[in-house]
């Protein structure tokens, strides 16, 4: 069984791919992003780019460099808003494993999430003791 020198991609519609204006005059956003599926492991992938014309001009290996897997917007918030409120002991454990299951293909924003959830539940568990320690007074 031989393995295949590239992955052949889908490409996946998505949008129009008309540039975000801000006040209908300026671009917020340089990049587009091109989204395609993996023909292997059918994961949704995605590719930066400034232009789709010279996204077609790359070779099939070339190509295959730049994809990434695709992480949603909301999976980043979530780790994201575990990060900023990982100090609040109820909220921060149940954003950060939410922030986690969504960003667990890309490995660095699984490691963030890591490192959320780990800030969130090391003071959930402080707030555990000090709230037990202070019952049994």
């Amino acid at each position: 069984m031989s393995t295949p020198t590239h992955t052949r991609f889908r490409w996946l519609e998505r949008g129009a791919g008309e540039p975000v204006l801000l006040l209908h005059f300026i671009p917020l956003f340089t990049m587009r992003s091109a989204f395609l599926e993996c023909g292997a492991c059918q994961q949704s992938l995605v590719i930066g780019t400034r232009d789709l014309t010279s996204l077609a001009s790359l070779s099939p290996e070339e190509r295959s460099h730049l994809v990434r897997p695709y992480v949603s917007g909301v999976g980043r918030f979530f780790v994201v808003s575990a990060l900023v409120l990982f100090w609040f002991p109820f909220l921060a454990p149940i954003l950060s494993l939410a922030g986690l299951w969504m960003t667990r293909r890309h490995p660095t924003w699984r490691r963030i999430a890591i490192v959320s959830v780990v800030l969130s539940f090391a003071v959930a568990a402080a707030v555990a003791v000090l709230l037990v320690s202070t019952a049994n007074e």
